[in-house]
């Protein structure tokens, strides 16, 4: 006996397993591969057939539910019949290729196969894909931050050390802007030289005490023997007599003449100067060539090939005696002096020297006048500096007191260390002078002070690097190759922050891309689970034995549960691909 139940029993049954579970059932043949293949072929010839009809994206290829569309579109619009009442040809060529998928359960085999490639292949690949660009994004970001700080430490050393020629970081050539500062050195040593005259009164008062000293401790006898030495002298010529040369300052005298100086820095400011602008003219040139139009090959070209001499080769043999060597000239060094004096003019006759070379030269523009000048002024800077702290203790003052904090040379922490040092100074300045003891305590101050900055302008590290720029002929290349270095740092360092912020930017795009991929594999596989697909088989009632056509509902997903029963699981099951349903007839 057999009953037939009216209403669908629906089972779900997991994605994975359906291939499997409609093949124990025989819902499925074992052969569907090659019957799926065949029904693809034949909707793929289809839709070559007529393009217009799929608008398939790139690497998709036909499938069921395309095919059921287009079926369904087709019979709503195409309502022409022939003359047996049949529907045209193209619809009843879709309706074939629906009606075999659905024959066969071919349509559920696709689509548990495309279900499976996406939730198992192509989500699982997007959302690694977004989680190592992520990762990508995190690494490069902190890479960006770390490279950003790198720049903004080389800009601000380039900036430094560019800061201290008075050119600009981004200069284009930065040999030409350093030899134009260099050739400015003599004006600006020429105006510190007239700066200079600020310190005569502190050379005047460290004068007047060490001669004064030199008296109080020497008896007339010794008085006349040893001499008391001219107190700073290259400061006192500075001041009397302007910047004069350094033959001015060796020789005691100005010269005659002066000639041409060694000074090569103009040379090499105009060669560098002809370089850019041949440098200009040869970019300009090749521009022109580049413009010009290309020549026409098929033109043919007569060369003239001049008067050849056709006369005869002599292949006679050349003798040579063993003994004849060439001699072969070598040009041999010759170091220029670069200090010419005329020797005939005798020391008595040094106003008619003629002076030129190294001897020309600008006192502090050579090493030893600079020298020179600096030995006085810190022989000066101790001087003030230890009479200033005598005055503090003498006149029992302190630093506070004195409001000065411009002068952070003056030591105060000596005050009231000197032990018996101010009676014996009291002593010693009681019939100094009126130059001396006239001087207060600010007043060697300011002294000081005058002292430290005339030093430190000398000194300074602009003006240092400019004359050893003038002084050394290679310093100059150094100089520039460490300037050209720190600019290449500061433009790869930013080539690297850009390169990271590129690849951000692509990591970026890329994961916004998957993730649109995502969404989409997502509803598409949505849309397939949600497939609702009716097949008929008989089970056998475990309590009657009956066989029961029964139509059931089947449903599609994603759970890792195996399969299940719904709306209710049944009570007993024969086994795990055959399961038991209560009849109608037997209704316990």
């Amino acid at each position: 006996m057999t009953v037939q139940t009216t209403s669908s029993v629906p089972v779900s049954v997991q994605s994975s397993k359906l291939i499997e579970w409609m093949l124990n059932r025989r819902l499925l043949q074992n052969d569907y591969p090659k019957r799926l293949a065949s029904v693809r072929n034949k909707l793929e010839q289809l839709v070559n057939a007529d393009l217009s009809v799929l608008d398939l994206s790139e690497h998709e290829a036909p499938s069921y539910l395309q095919a059921l569309q287009v079926s369904q579109i087709m019979e709503k619009s195409d309502t022409t019949r022939d003359f047996f009442g049949r529907a045209s040809h193209s619809v009843r060529s879709w309706k074939d290729i629906v009606d075999t998928y659905e024959k066969h359960n071919l349509h559920i085999a696709e689509i548990s196969e495309k279900v499976q490639e996406i939730a198992a292949e192509q989500v699982p690949r997007c959302r690694c894909t977004i989680s190592d660009r992520q990762k990508l994004i995190t690494d490069l970001r902190q890479k960006v931050k770390e490279q950003t700080l790198n720049v903004m430490k080389k800009e601000e050393a380039l900036e430094k050390a560019c800061k201290e020629f008075g050119i600009n970081a981004s200069e284009a050539n930065i040999k030409l802007r350093l030899l134009e500062e260099s050739t400015n050195v003599p004006a600006l040593l020429t105006n510190f030289v007239e700066s200079l005259s600020d310190l005569t009164c502190v050379v005047d008062l460290y004068t007047a005490i060490k001669e004064y000293t030199h008296r109080a401790f020497q008896d007339e006898q010794a008085q006349r023997v040893i001499p008391l030495p001219e107190c700073c002298p290259t400061l006192r010529l500075l001041i009397k007599s302007g910047h004069v040369h350094l033959f001015t300052w060796k020789m005691g005298c100005e010269p005659g003449k002066l000639g041409a100086d060694d000074d090569f820095i103009p040379t090499l400011l105009a060669e560098e100067r002809r370089r850019l602008q041949q440098l200009t003219v040869n970019i300009v040139q090749q521009t022109a060539v580049d413009e010009t139009q290309v020549l026409d090959l098929d033109t043919s070209v007569d060369i003239e090939w001049g008067d050849i001499d056709r006369a005869e080769i002599d292949f006679d043999v050349i003798e040579v005696e063993e003994d004849a060597v060439a001699q072969i000239e070598l040009d041999e060094p010759v170091q220029a002096d670069t200090t010419a004096i005329d020797t005939n003019i005798s020391e008595g006759n040094l106003h008619e020297a003629v002076v030129s070379g190294h001897m020309a030269r600008f006192l502090l523009d050579t090493i030893e006048g600079r020298a020179a000048l600096l030995n006085e002024l810190v022989e000066l800077s101790s001087f003030l500096t230890r009479f200033t702290d005598d005055l503090i203790e003498s006149q029992g003052l302190n630093r506070g007191d004195l409001q000065l904090a411009d002068c952070p040379t003056v030591s105060t922490s000596s005050v009231g260390n000197f032990g018996g040092s101010n009676t014996i100074h009291n002593m010693i300045m009681q019939n100094s002078p009126s130059i001396i003891q006239s001087v207060s305590v600010k007043e060697a101050a300011k002294m000081l002070t005058k002292v430290e900055r005339a030093r430190a302008q000398l000194t300074n590290s602009s003006i240092s690097q400019l004359l050893m720029i003038r002084s050394k002929p290679g310093y100059l290349d150094r100089l520039v190759g460490r300037l050209t270095d720190l600019r290449l740092q500061v433009e790869r360092a930013k080539a690297r922050v850009a390169e990271a912020q590129s690849r951000i930017d692509e990591a970026s795009a890329e994961q916004e891309i998957q993730a649109g991929a995502l969404v989409r594999y997502r509803s598409r596989c949505k849309q397939l689970v949600q497939i609702k697909t009716h097949f008929r088989f008989a089970i056998v009632c475990a309590y009657c034995n009956l066989n029961l056509n029964t139509d059931f509902l089947l449903y599609l997903r994603l759970t890792p549960v195996f399969y299940s029963w719904k709306p209710n699981s049944p009570k007993s099951a024969v086994d795990k691909f055959k399961l038991s349903v209560k009849c109608s007839i037997c209704d316990i």
